[in-house]
């Protein structure tokens, strides 16, 4: 019978493993505990068809990493909070290089920059 291991050691080599569950993943919700607890081996990825009618039913809940990805995931979002109080703030800090939210004129009046996905565009 294979050993049950704790959700938190599954997918890591047995060398690397830690008796203790690390901080990153103590407030790992339900849906992330079963996520992480399934070997990578054993993940489906959806078809195009499952996709689209997740989306068509508004079930994008059931949308799921690859297990071994939530768990590098939830390790770089809990190190990006550490250092910036919150993945926002590194967003805004780092990628937009952005002060704060307070918008400076109307809408799109601003010839300087232009917001377009996730860079902006200085002209």
């Amino acid at each position: 019978m294979p050993e049950t291991l704790p959700y938190w050691q599954v997918n890591v080599p047995a060398d690397q493993r830690s008796a203790d569950c690390p901080d990153f993943l103590k407030d790992a919700n339900e849906k992330d505990q079963k996520i992480l607890a399934t070997p990578d081996s054993e993940f489906r990825r959806l078809s195009w068809h499952e996709v689209q009618e997740l989306i068509r039913t508004n079930r994008i809940d059931l949308f799921q990493r690859v297990p071994s990805d939530l768990r590098r995931y939830k390790a770089y979002t809990a190190k990006l909070k550490q250092e910036f109080g919150s993945v926002m703030n590194f967003v805004m800090a780092e990628r937009l290089r952005w002060q704060d939210l307070i918008p400076q004129g109307e809408p799109f009046s601003n010839p300087g920059k232009v917001f377009t996905g996730l860079q902006v565009v200085q002209f």
